[in-house]
């Protein structure tokens, strides 16, 4: 009896430590997070195994996303790193005149919850004691660090998220979305798209009117918390506000209806200046953008302007069009949608005009700025369609549609648009995959996207929200009551922030929500913010030891009663 129970005690012991060891492997991860420094934010968790440095640590990542490298190997350093995905970093530090593009290796600091340089390569870094590791690529002298933390992964810092135009983010499986809670703001029309970053969201009000034309009240820009309570407001110019904010560097660069491009410390309001862009009757009505450490933004007259982070002008040009849509930066080129259906390429440092490609009456969205070429929507005669065009300004295909389409986003499977006939799905080589009805939709209505699924913003009376999946079918719709949502969208951390004309802000959390496998959101096969998942891993076995052990037990109990039956 007692070599028996001796036996199964052994079992149960052994079963146990095998859970406990198990967990332990499954649990032990390191996150990791690519930051371009346009907006699009990549991250990963990777789980540890002995000896792992932070450079195996970064190989398991750019893996997770099929990102290339290249990297220096120094004999007494380690592995220094040339290039992710083609962006190269510049360290010619002889030539005093150069610009230094360069991937900044930085490591999360729990005690002090920020992000600190790394003073070692990648090589030099213990994954196990580090909680996240990140590469950021930055242009000297702007030195980070990334908007995005461990605790609060995913930025919206644009109108369509980055500085691509994605309008989306991987990484959720959404099921449905509930109400979270709504903040009247108090001051006119919210229909510029709230942004969200370093644990805030920014949102732009119009100004009270008495008559829908004449303001009586200025604008202003309102910082809040994630649960929605006023951090700080500040006034704005006189007129209707209708183009987003961009966050970059612990700033708010707000877009005003006067023509005027402010510049607001994103922590306290304070305001540090403001640029007229010589646009005062026609105002700004896209948001910005950052490239090379410069903010550009163009105004609806046309004229493209960038000025430096102490509101200085660098350089100005002037368009043959006005522009409505929100410009992309990608590949070293400014994209701008014009509105007499021409696509524009400037080089982004603005010395020149590289090309422009007419594809119909007007480009109808933002473009959309992939690895390999720009997607956008456009208008022509009672038609339109989507098109490609590639870095070098060729055409690449039209996919034509019976009405005009707007607003777009991409998603894994290609392009989504949006018009009268429905949302209608186009893959990156131009094949028309679906199109879905959807309610009163129409060229103005918007849609973004989470993962696979597609969310179409449409006035019906008050407004509804409908969720299409990568299928093209209908997962479910929400009636979001009386509010009027003119803005676009956006999304962070399981949330997704609505703009209303009725001057509130809603708030909705995402239900059912999972992180999925990572994916490139914004390149090719497609923020944007783009959380990854974890690399291998797989359930955890603490419940299994645990019934295995409840079972052992049983038995051992059943064992010793019959042994003693016997006995007696």
């Amino acid at each position: 009896m007692r070599a028996g129970a001796l036996i199964l005690c052994t079992l149960l012991l052994a079963v146990s430590l095998q859970g406990i060891v198990s967990a332990a492997d499954t649990t032990d991860t390191c996150a990791f997070l690519f930051d371009f420094g346009d907006g699009r934010t990549y991250w990963t968790d990777v789980p540890l195994e002995a000896g792992m440095t932070g450079y195996d640590v970064f190989v398991n990542a750019t893996e997770v996303f099929g990102f290339s490298q290249t990297y220096l190997f120094l004999e007494e350093w380690g592995h220094q790193i040339m290039s992710i995905e083609g962006y190269s970093g510049n360290y010619n530090f002889s030539d005093p005149n150069a610009p230094y593009d360069f991937w900044r290796l930085l490591k999360w600091e729990s005690s002090s919850s920020s992000w600190i340089w790394s003073a070692t390569l990648l090589d030099g870094i213990d994954p196990t004691t580090t909680d996240a590791i990140a590469f950021i690529f930055t242009r000297w002298t702007y030195m980070g660090p990334p908007t995005s933390t461990p605790s609060d992964r995913d930025t919206w810092i644009t109108e369509r998220g980055d500085y691509s135009n994605t309008g989306s983010l991987l990484g959720y499986a959404p099921s449905s979305i509930d109400p979270r809670w709504t903040k009247e703001l108090g001051n006119g029309a919210v229909d510029a798209t709230a942004i969200y970053a370093a644990g805030h969201l920014y949102a732009v009000t119009s100004g009270t009117t008495s008559d829908g034309t004449t303001y009586d009240t200025n604008g202003k820009i309102f910082c809040l918390t994630g649960s929605g309570d006023v951090v700080w407001s500040d006034e704005l110019g006189n007129g209707h506000h209708v183009a987003a904010p961009m966050y970059w560097n612990g700033y708010v660069y707000v877009p005003s209806a006067d023509g005027k491009l402010y510049a607001f410390n994103a922590e306290n309001g304070f305001q540090r200046w403001s640029y007229d862009t010589g646009t005062s009757d026609a105002g700004i009505v896209s948001s910005p953008v950052m490239y090379q450490n410069l903010i550009i933004v163009a105004n609806e007259d046309g004229n493209v302007v960038a000025v430096d982070q102490s509101g200085a002008p660098k350089w100005s040009e002037k368009l043959a069009t006005t522009v409505s849509k929100s410009p992309a930066v990608r590949n070293g080129l400014l994209l701008i949608s014009g509105d007499d259906g021409t696509l524009y390429a400037l080089a982004g440092d603005g010395s020149k005009q590289e090309w422009s490609v007419p594809l119909g009456s007007k480009v109808t969205s933002s473009p959309i700025a992939t690895a390999d070429q720009v997607l956008v929507s456009y208008a022509s005669g009672s038609g339109g369609g989507v098109a490609a065009v590639n870095y070098d300004g060729d055409l690449e295909w039209k996919a034509e549609t019976e009405s005009a389409p707007g607003s777009a986003a991409l998603i894994s499977e290609g392009v989504v648009s949006i018009s009268e006939d429905g949302l209608t799905l186009v893959d990156l080589n131009g094949t028309d995959k679906w199109t879905t009805a959807i309610g009163s939709a129409s060229s103005d209505s918007m849609v973004i996207a989470v993962d696979g699924m597609s969310y179409v913003v449409t006035s019906e009376g008050g407004s509804k929200i409908t969720a299409v999946d990568s299928d093209g079918a209908v997962a479910w719709n929400e009636d979001l009551g009386s509010a009027e949502i003119l803005g676009a969208p956006s999304m962070s951390n399981g949330s997704m922030y609505l703009p209303s004309s009725g001057g509130s802000l809603l708030a909705y959390s995402f239900v059912d929500l999972q992180r999925e496998d990572g994916g490139d959101n914004n390149g090719g096969s497609s923020n944007g913010g783009q959380s990854g998942g974890t690399v291998g891993g797989g359930e955890n076995p603490i419940w299994i030891a645990g019934v295995a052990a409840l079972v052992l037990l049983a038995m051992a109990t059943i064992y010793v009663r019959w042994h003693k039956r016997k006995s007696s």
